[in-house]
């Protein structure tokens, strides 16, 4: 059923979340497998709830999170580099702890 497929997406996307970043691609990809097969089979039982709705929402979560973590070790890659630079030049620090 969809129903299924739907929580079988959501195991993955939680085990997704919970990995280093080099696993989570599989895991990612086993969750988008899986709320497809929601898409499928949603319209087999007419009474079912629409479970790709909640299938949308959570890919959107994860798409999100992932774009967030990668701002965030992008700009704290950029401030580190720039923390080096300036400090041995001018000496100088800057404090760029992410919140």
């Amino acid at each position: 059923s969809a129903y299924l497929f739907f929580q079988q997406g959501k195991i993955y996307g939680l085990m997704a979340e919970e990995s280093d970043v080099q696993n989570r691609e599989l895991h990612y990809q086993s969750m988008i497998s899986s709320f497809d097969s929601v898409n499928v089979y949603k319209n087999t039982i007419d009474n079912e709830e629409d479970w790709s709705a909640h299938a949308d929402s959570i890919t959107n979560f994860y798409w999100e999170m992932e774009q967030k973590n990668g701002l965030r070790a992008y700009e704290f890659q950029k401030c580190n580099f720039n923390k080096a630079r300036f400090s041995r030049k001018l000496q100088i620090t800057f404090d760029c702890s992410i919140q």
